[in-house]
């Protein structure tokens, strides 16, 4: 007599055991905004026979984003500045405006270049603590501060 009135309770436990698992797919899981605002990258050189490659033991450039607009670079003697607009959906990112606040020192070439490149990436990619950027070179840089 007791079990006559288990029997539903148990097929029901059995019933919503089956279907909560597919409720889990059908409800829409928000996607993350990624940003990149107030994290600093470290520039890596690429190869270790080239100029890139001797600032293993040199100076260390870096790069700042200040806000979801405004980045900063550290070079050897100065700093630069300038706009840049990224896009997580598409992982597309462009650097404009680049503004130097101080040229009274001298930076080395490379330096110079490293700026000119920014001004020619289009898109960019984050993975396992790395932000390659690519453009007519590729530049990667390893997070420093998030």
């Amino acid at each position: 007599m007791i079990t006559k009135y288990y029997i539903p309770i148990i097929w029901a436990l059995l019933l919503l055991a089956l279907i909560f698992p597919y409720k889990e797919r059908w409800t829409k899981t928000p996607r993350p905004i990624v940003s990149l605002a107030q994290s600093t990258w470290e520039f890596v050189p690429t190869k270790l026979g080239d100029a890139s490659g001797r600032l293993l033991k040199g100076p260390r450039y870096y790069l700042e984003f200040v806000n979801d607009s405004i980045f900063l670079v550290q070079l050897e003697a100065t700093k630069v500045y300038g706009l840049y607009r990224y896009q997580a959906g598409n992982q597309s990112i462009t650097f404009g405006n680049i503004q130097h606040i101080n040229q009274q020192c001298c930076n080395s070439q490379f330096s110079l270049s490293l700026i000119d490149e920014l001004r020619s990436i289009q898109s960019c990619q984050l993975s396992n603590g790395n932000l390659k950027l690519y453009g007519k070179t590729d530049l990667t840089f390893k997070a420093k501060y998030i």
